[in-house]
């Protein structure tokens, strides 16, 4: 697996690197149009905004085509598979670094099948309902943030059940029907209001809907992720 991480961190840097160069370019481009003095004449800055409003245009035009393939030819046909394990055949852990009110939610948003829950934080913090382990200072692994305490936790924590269920400490469950007799199950996701527009409206477009993962399991990777 060393490979996919090394690829997975060059991907990511690249992409930060992109956005961030398309980014500069973008708030440049506005500062010329607005002043074009600034440029001495020597760049069309007007044609170059344009250009990069056009290309951003066909990039997203061409992300949601993909997702339609994707979802509506590649994944036409899907029913999902029978769940067969309920609660009591998982074990929840809950990654957080200290907030404890915040996990707390999380914690009784679970249905009450879910009778093994575990939160793994970097301090030790007070939740109802749930078993706390902090993760030990000294503990060190080539994993960093959450993979450090998913690696301490799959390392030190006793585990009979079936499953193991990550969940971020934000994460309500608003419904579980039980999980299907399979290696890796990827629960769906959706956007929960807080009173924020900006940032609701922001994690529609990060998540999606999700209904491409209909397609996941008759592709050799998640291409659209």
């Amino acid at each position: 697996m060393k490979w996919r991480g090394a690829l997975d961190r060059t991907t990511m840097k690249a992409e930060r690197i992109t956005l961030s160069g398309v980014g500069a370019v973008l708030l440049l481009t506005a500062v010329a149009v607005l002043t074009p003095s600034l440029t001495l004449g020597l760049v069309d800055w007007h044609s170059a905004f344009e250009l990069l409003l056009w290309g951003t245009t066909v990039l997203f035009a061409t992300s949601a085509l993909v997702w339609l393939v994707l979802t509506y030819v590649i994944g036409a046909g899907y029913e999902p598979p029978t769940p067969v394990h309920g609660g009591d055949d998982i074990q929840v852990r809950i990654l957080t670094v200290d907030a404890a009110d915040v996990v707390q939610a999380t914690v009784d948003s679970l249905p009450a099948t879910f009778d093994d829950v575990r939160v793994i934080a970097e301090t030790d913090i007070d939740v109802d309902g749930a078993t706390v382990h902090a993760v030990p200072d000294g503990f060190d692994c080539t994993a960093v943030r959450k993979g450090r305490a998913i690696e301490w936790a799959r390392r030190t924590l006793d585990n009979d059940r079936e499953f193991v269920l990550y969940l971020d400490e934000d994460s309500h469950v608003a419904s579980f029907e039980g999980l299907p007799d399979a290696d890796i199950v990827q629960l769906r996701e959706e956007p929960r209001r807080t009173g924020s527009v900006l940032s609701y409206l922001a994690d529609v477009y990060r998540m999606g809907v999700q209904v491409e993962q209909r397609a996941f399991a008759r592709l050799s990777i998640p291409l659209f992720a």
